[in-house]
């Protein structure tokens, strides 16, 4: 049996490297703040579209510098989107060998529930409404953050 407590060790964290796709401004700059005020000071790289996304995370163009442009540990992904839609983008990355395992969490504001079952369909690890309040969204930004540093255990550690 696991020893649990080994894996819940402070030392056995990973440190959380989000990368932010959505293009709606004021979601962006009130994420980004979220993140800060969640005390989460990783770099926040924020994409506005699909096709920007997919450059970044194939490491073209603009984004060949993986020093200044690392991939991300955790996607935060918004539902519908500009050019390739948020979907897309998800099963994109799922027929790409190397982020096969990345986590992806869809963002919306929808309860739509089929929308939910596309997310899913597409393996999205997550599907979470973007609370109303700033300070929902802190709190959400912190679990977040907790789960995907410190409880889950990812295939590539």
């Amino acid at each position: 049996m696991p020893d649990v407590h080994r894996v819940l060790d402070p030392r056995t964290r990973t440190t959380v490297l989000p990368l932010l796709i959505s293009d709606d401004p004021d979601q962006a700059f009130q994420m980004a703040r979220a993140f800060e005020k969640a005390g989460i000071f990783a770099p926040l790289p924020i994409l506005r579209s699909g096709d920007e996304a997919v450059a970044f995370l194939q490491g073209r163009g603009a984004y060949q510098d993986r020093t200044r442009y690392p991939l991300p540990s955790l996607v935060l992904l918004d539902l519908h989107g500009s050019g390739m839609s948020g979907l897309s983008v998800l099963a994109w990355i799922r027929l790409q060998p190397r982020l096969q395992h990345l986590p992806v969490i869809m963002l919306s504001a929808s309860l739509d529930p089929d929308a939910i079952k596309r997310a899913y369909g597409v393996q999205a690890n997550s599907y979470l409404i973007t609370p109303a309040s700033f300070g929902e969204l802190v709190e959400m930004v912190k679990a977040i953050n907790h789960y995907w540093s410190s409880l889950n255990i990812h295939p590539n550690r």
